[in-house]
């Protein structure tokens, strides 16, 4: 018998290919955590404003992580559009400018709207910016936003960074 992480976000941080400790993760889906892992729970008024939470790993370590909206803004969006590959939204997204329009994922309008087109839209209108949002640029740019205070909030200043699930396709080095 084998024992395994009580969670797949767990296991798949403890299959990190790092070098050492000092490494940071994506596991991005529908939904993404981003963290890292350390030797005791960070519980301080930075990690509380930014709504990061502590959970329990492998072998004893915690994960100090924050959800993240991940590609749920993106599935909602195709439940309203015909039949699309992957690969066709990709080059859709390519071919836009990018940081025309930046929108928080995390944002509340953005939970459960009936349409999530609609709802980019409206964000966008409120937060005065043209047009529809580049989700693809947006994510990016909160990706390093919230890896950016993870390195604040565990005190790491530079780590490695390795990205796993179906929201990504890369693994590199990453310096916040």
């Amino acid at each position: 018998m084998i024992a395994v992480a009580g969670h797949d976000t767990a296991s798949a941080v403890a299959a990190v290919p790092a070098l050492d400790r000092n490494f940071a993760y994506l596991s991005s889906g529908t939904w993404s955590l981003m963290g890292v892992e350390t030797d005791a729970p960070v519980i301080n008024k930075e990690t509380e404003a930014l709504n990061f939470t502590n959970e329990g790993g492998v072998a004893g370590t915690i994960r100090l992580l924050k959800n993240i909206c991940g590609m749920w803004l993106l599935e909602r969006c195709r439940c309203g559009w015909e039949e699309i590959s992957y690969p066709e939204l990709i080059a859709e997204a390519e071919a836009c400018e990018a940081f025309r329009s930046l929108i928080n994922p995390d944002d509340a309008l953005f939970i459960n709207p009936m349409n999530m087109e609609q709802a980019i839209r409206t964000y966008c209108a409120d937060h005065h910016q043209p047009g529809t949002g580049n989700s693809r640029t947006s994510g990016a740019v909160y990706f390093r936003k919230s890896g950016t205070a993870l390195s604040s909030g565990a005190g790491k200043s530079a780590w490695s960074f390795s990205a796993s699930g179906r929201g990504s396709a890369c693994h590199r080095r990453w310096k916040p």
